[in-house]
């Protein structure tokens, strides 16, 4: 589920269990108490319910997008052909964070210089790989992490945000502390530490 690539770090790819992000959605809805108009938004589109649905969802998507950038970075790798050694960084199926490495068709690392929209290394086939930005997710699609995450980290997370986002500070700091932890407790698991770095795109 997981690789170090001696940054301090823990970089998480996608692995073959999937978590679907209602099923954390759902979870989070029954523990502040909206479960079943979350799930009547979300499995009958009832719109009734469509300001509890979608606030539950953008707290989701603010974690996971927070989870990516400042805990557990995304890994992914791209191959590129160049003819002039300059790959726009729109080019990358995903938004690219930090640029880990360039390698060449043989698999040797490369130099390369990075601008605010691009980078230059070598002309030719180009192997980058670097940590991205999660797209924003709807409620029937895969979370980002696979089963690298836990479910339960999700779920406090979210909570923690919906209830500030609702102004009930109190069970805002509760659930934060606990979605606190549970991220400790990840990299306990993994005897890793917090990444310190600067974000390169």
């Amino acid at each position: 589920m997981y690789e170090l690539k001696g940054l301090d770090t823990l970089i998480f790819i996608r692995g073959r269990n999937v978590m679907i992000v209602k099923k954390i959605l759902y979870a989070a809805a029954k523990m502040l108490g909206i479960g079943m108009e979350v799930e009547a938004y979300f499995e009958n589109d009832t719109a009734d319910f469509e300001r509890e649905g979608e606030s539950l969802l953008q707290c989701y998507n603010l974690v996971e997008k927070e989870l990516a950038l400042d805990y557990f970075p995304l890994n992914a790798e791209d191959t590129l052909f160049t003819l002039t050694g300059r790959v726009e960084f729109s080019k990358f199926a995903h938004a690219p964070v930090r640029i880990l490495e360039v390698k060449n068709e043989n698999g040797q690392k490369l130099d390369f210089e990075l601008f605010p929209a691009y980078l230059k290394a070598q002309a030719g086939s180009l192997t980058i790989v670097y940590t991205y930005s999660p797209e924003e997710k709807g409620a029937f699609d895969e979370c980002e992490y696979g089963s690298s995450v836990s479910e339960t980290m999700f779920m406090y997370g979210t909570m923690a945000q919906y209830a500030l986002l609702q102004g009930m500070y109190e069970e805002a700091l509760v659930w934060d502390k606990k979605y606190k932890k549970a991220i400790e407790n990840t990299y306990t698991m993994h005897s890793c530490k917090r990444l310190q770095s600067r974000r390169w795109v």
